[in-house]
This record gives C-alpha cells, structure tokens and sequence, in this order.
C-alpha cells in the first residue's frame, strides 16, 4: 500500500461523524458503536476503550494548523477556527488557531479506531502550543488523558527516527496498529517505518477546503491503523 495523500483519493463518501463537537452522538453513533471507546468518562468526556492499543501519530502544522491560520487569513471570531486561550492579552503575538474540521476530522479517526494521540509535531517543544493542543482536545469533547504523550526530540535525527524510538519503547501501547500524520518529512518516516502506515496532509490548497486533515484523509487514516 503506497503513502497516501489526497491525490490517492477521489469520490470517498463523506464521514458519517458518531460524535458532534459537543460530544453528543450524531447519526453515524450506531454503526460506530463497535469501535467506538468507553465513552464519556467521569467529567462527560471521551476516553478510548482499554486494551485496544492504538495510536496516532500528530503533526498540528499542516495537519491541524493550515495555511489560512498561520498567516491569519480569516475574519475576526470565525467560528470555523478554534482559538487559544492565553491570547486574550492583546499585547500577545496571537498564536495561529487550529481549524476546525480538521480537528474534528481527528476525532471522528480517533474514535473510530479507539486510538490514542502522540504528539510527533514541534508543537511539543512548546509548553503554551501544547497547552493549546490539549485545550483544542478538550473543547471536542475528548478526555487531555487521550493525549498518551510526545516522541523524544532526538537531536540530528529525523521524525521518522523519533517516532521509532517511541514505537520501540512503548511497544505494548501499539499492538492494535498506529498511523502517522504528517504534511512532510516524508523521506525520514519512509526510512524508519512501514509506509503504509503513514498518511501525507497538505499545508496549502488554493481554496483552503483541502488544507490539513480532511474527511478523505481521515479515512484513509483509519485504514492504515486498522489493517
């Protein structure tokens, strides 16, 4: 199975999401239940089943974080975004915002295939980036403890080769598959790990509609760890 990216893919079906962004059920609820997690956890948020093992892999830019949101390219409150919180200080350079159909394209993957989030982005490096990551999860309605953790920053090595290293010393939290997005470093998760296993997002589309995690990769995504 070659990489995949949104070229590979025409005519999908669009998603039939099980859980809206208020974490109530949709009408995709019933067909998902049997890779659906436990469910809403004790503060009413969703948490993966137990013992399911699976994980993703999660760059933010180019995955969650697009074109349009990095250079600002959007009307001030567009619903469409979700916005950090620390940037209330006006004085603030405003951290660009997470789209979100994107983010709910990563839920719908996540819930589906009962997975948990790595972080892999540099967005781990940066406590107020990861901050807002996990308050983005969190507004979705899924549970921070869905974000099992980050792969080591190896100095000089390539994501493909950290995401290995993590692959190797968590070995029991992936025995269920696990799937890469990335909108680049292409060549060093080739190098390192199963291709088939990684699915390639864009950055940039003309319209922005194409930017990011879309529906199709989504899909793709849920092949790839589940095969």
């Amino acid at each position: 199975m070659p990489i995949v990216n949104e070229s590979t893919l025409s005519g999908a079906a669009p998603l039939e999401l099980s859980v809206n962004g208020e974490g109530q059920r949709g009408p995709g609820a019933a067909a998902a239940s049997a890779v659906d997690g436990d469910g809403p956890s004790a503060g009413g948020l969703w948490t993966p089943k137990d013992g399911v093992n699976r994980v993703i892999f999660l760059d933010v830019d180019g995955v969650l974080c697009n074109f349009r949101s990095q250079t600002f390219d959007f009307e001030d409150g567009d619903t469409s975004l979700m916005y950090c919180a620390g940037d209330d200080n006006a004085e603030m350079i405003p951290t660009p915002p997470i789209e979100r159909r994107c983010m709910t394209s990563l839920k719908w993957l996540m819930q589906k295939a009962n997975a948990h989030v790595v972080v892999s982005s540099s967005w781990r490096l940066d406590a107020e980036l990861r901050g807002f990551l996990l308050q983005a999860v969190e507004e979705m309605g899924l549970d921070r403890a869905c974000v099992l953790g980050d792969t080591p920053s190896l100095v000089g090595r390539g994501r493909g080769e950290e995401i290995k290293a993590w692959l190797e010393a968590h070995v029991d939290r992936v025995s269920g598959g696990y799937v890469v997005l990335d909108d680049g470093h292409q060549e060093s998760c080739e190098a390192f790990l199963e291709k088939e296993r990684f699915v390639l997002t864009q950055m940039f589309s003309p319209d922005h509609s194409q930017e990011g995690l879309t529906e199709e990769l989504a899909k793709a995504a849920l092949k790839a760890i589940v095969h």
